[in-house]
């Protein structure tokens, strides 16, 4: 099998599972009975940017891997990062609803995808923009969640307690 090839079927197979785990956490009642923000998106607009997010983290590890003479663990690494704290974030705040763990966990997120954005650039010059694209989803929930927080009583004890 072409090594191209599996590398797509690998990226999206990881992806697919990844999503269909986090899916699993819908967060139910809870979700229609916490505060959140008026600007918050309908489940249309959520369910659209999680596709733009998973196809751009998709097509980032495809861009990268098919640019590289051989693959490094680095790249992977940071790869396999986004998808887990993608599902960590899934888990957090719509099944144990926790935002504030959440919140921690999508900063992570936002970190590991700006540095994506920023090594991307750097294995080839397509990754910046599903990389931009993966960075910029993210930090439109990293807003929500921040509000959802704040709104809820966000601080220390929020979170720990």
């Amino acid at each position: 099998m072409d090594r191209k090839f599996l590398v797509v079927v690998i990226v999206f197979g990881l992806a697919l599972v990844t999503a269909g785990l986090g899916a699993r956490f819908d967060g139910g009642d809870w979700l229609a009975e916490i505060t959140t923000p008026d600007w918050t998106p309908g489940a249309l607009v959520f369910a659209e940017g999680w596709v733009a997010w998973y196809a751009a983290w998709c097509a980032l590890a495809i861009i990268v891997a098919h640019g590289a003479v051989r693959l490094e663990p680095a790249p992977v690494a940071v790869w396999l990062a986004g998808l887990g704290t993608v599902l960590a974030w899934n888990w957090m705040m719509f099944g144990l609803h926790r935002p504030g763990w959440a919140l921690g966990v999508m900063t992570l997120a936002v970190a590991i995808g700006a540095l994506a954005l920023l090594r991307g650039g750097r294995a080839h010059r397509h990754a910046v923009i599903p990389a931009f694209v993966s960075v910029a989803w993210l930090a439109v929930i990293w807003c929500w969640n921040i509000a959802i927080w704040r709104a809820g009583g966000g601080g220390l004890d929020s979170i720990v307690g």
